[in-house]
C-alpha cells in the first residue's frame, strides 16, 4: 500500500514538472512585452531587384532588444546587407536588403529578435512576422517564348560609303594623336590621380569623424557606427576580408585562423569591435575617455597594420 501511495506521488511530481516546463517554455515568445512588425518597401519587385524589409518594434521603458545584423534564415532570397532604422519616432529595428532570382511568391521567414530586462533577470525571443513579396519576371507577352534566331540580312555594298567610314576613322586616330603629342607631352597616363591606399582612405575619414565631433552634440551611436564601419572597410581594403558584411562573432572567428594579423591586433580589434557593438545594439553609454580610448584603437590598428608601415621596417 505504501509502495502504491509513493507512485501516485511520483507520477504527480512528474506531471507538474511536466506542465510547468512546457508552459515555461512556451512563454518566451508569447510573453514578450511588446510586438513586432515586417514590412517590405514593395510587395511586387521583378526578379533580381533588391528588396528592403523593415523588421522594428517599440520597445518599452525598462527593456532592450538586439536586432541581428544578419538573420539565420532568409529562406529563398539572397542576403544583401542591413542598417539600423533610422527614421524619427520609428522605433528599433532593422532594414535588410535581400534579393531573389526566382519568380513566383516567396516568403521571408521570420527575423528571431532577443530582448532583456534591463533591471531584472527577464530574458526571451520573439519572431518578427514572415513577409509575402510577389517576384515577377523582366519578360511579359510573347517575350516568353524562345523564338528561332532570324537570318541574317545581307546589306548593300556601298564602296564610297566604306572608303569615307575608313577615311574618317584614319584622321579621328591622326587627329588625337597629335594632341597628345603635341599639347599633353606624352603624359596623359602620368596625370592620372594615383589611386588612394587602403591606409590612406581610412586615414582621411578618421579625421573627418573626428573634426565633426559628433558625441559633443550627442550623436554618441552615429559615432561609434561610423567609426566602426571605417574599419570594416579599412580591413576589408588592406586583407580582402568581408568584414561589412559579417557580424562581430563571424568576423572575429575567421580573423583568429588568419596569418595576416599578429596576436596584438587581434586582441585590440576585438576589443573595439565589441565596444562598438555595446554602443551600437545594447545602448551602452561610453564615458568621454572611453569615447576617446576607441578613436585612438581604430588610429592604432590602422597605423599598425598599414602596408605604409610594413614597408617601412
Amino acid at each position: 500500500m505504501v509502495l502504491k501511495v509513493d507512485r501516485i506521488k511520483i507520477l504527480f511530481i512528474f506531471t507538474a514538472f511536466f506542465f510547468w516546463g512546457a508552459m515555461a517554455g512556451a512563454s518566451v515568445e508569447r510573453g514578450a512585452p511588446f510586438d513586432v512588425t515586417a514590412e517590405a518597401e514593395r510587395g511586387e519587385v521583378h526578379i533580381g531587384d533588391i528588396v528592403k524589409v523593415h523588421v522594428q518594434a517599440k520597445i518599452p521603458p525598462g527593456f532592450e532588444a538586439y536586432f541581428p545584423e544578419r538573420p539565420e534564415n532568409t529562406g529563398e532570397f539572397s542576403f544583401i546587407s542591413s542598417e539600423p532604422v533610422r527614421e524619427a519616432g520609428a522605433g528599433a529595428g532593422r532594414v535588410y536588403a535581400v534579393s531573389i532570382y526566382t519568380t513566383g511568391t516567396h516568403v521571408l521567414p521570420p527575423v528571431t529578435i532577443e530582448y532583456w530586462n534591463t533591471e531584472g533577470p527577464d530574458r526571451g525571443i520573439i519572431q518578427s512576422p514572415q513577409v509575402p513579396i510577389e517576384v515577377r519576371s523582366l519578360l511579359s507577352g510573347d517575350d516568353k517564348d524562345i523564338k528561332d534566331i532570324k537570318p541574317l540580312v545581307a546589306l548593300p555594298v556601298s564602296y564610297v560609303f566604306v572608303a569615307a567610314v575608313f577615311g574618317l576613322f584614319v584622321l579621328t586616330g591622326f587627329a588625337i594623336w597629335l594632341y597628345i603629342w603635341k599639347f599633353r607631352g606624352g603624359r596623359i597616363l602620368a596625370g592620372r590621380e594615383k589611386a588612394k591606399t587602403p591606409y590612406e582612405l581610412a586615414s582621411e575619414e578618421l579625421e573627418a569623424l573626428k573634426a565633426e565631433d559628433l558625441p559633443g552634440k550627442g550623436l554618441v551611436k552615429e559615432y561609434y557606427t561610423r567609426l566602426s564601419d571605417i574599419i570594416r572597410h579599412y580591413i576589408e581594403g588592406r586583407f580582402s576580408y568581408r568584414a561589412p558584411e559579417m557580424t562581430t562573432e563571424e568576423f572575429m572567428e575567421q580573423v583568429k585562423r588568419s596569418p595576416d594579423l599578429e596576436r596584438a591586433n587581434k586582441d585590440l580589434l576585438k576589443e573595439f569591435l565589441v565596444r562598438c557593438d555595446m554602443v551600437k545594439f545594447a545602448k551602452y553609454g561610453p564615458t568621454p575617455s572611453e569615447t576617446e580610448g576607441s578613436y585612438a584603437s581604430a588610429r592604432n590598428f590602422v597605423e599598425q597594420t598599414s602596408k605604409e608601415r610594413e614597408e617601412e621596417e
